[in-house]
């Protein structure tokens, strides 16, 4: 594994993980998320990455968006108390 990718998960991690819960308000999504940004980096060519945080914050949050545009619509729920 790159150097730079080990570095950007012990350095940034947390950072994108507080990113995709602001956005999913979920923990286990926004732990699905990172992973998967983190999956692309590992893909990429990270020698022609300039700024490996800054692309792990557009992917992440690509990512979040993409997640919350397929998720099914949450729709509020009225109970009825009494007649």
């Amino acid at each position: 594994m790159s150097e730079r990718i080990d570095t950007a998960w012990h350095a940034d991690r947390r950072y994108l993980l507080d990113i995709a819960y602001r956005m999913l308000g979920s923990i286990q999504e926004a732990e699905d998320v990172v992973q998967e940004g983190y999956a692309r980096l590992l893909r990429a060519d990270v020698d022609e990455i300039e700024d490996v945080r800054g692309w792990l914050v557009v992917v992440v949050s690509r990512i979040c968006l993409d997640h919350l545009r397929s998720a099914p619509r949450r729709l509020p729920t009225t109970v009825r108390v009494g007649r």
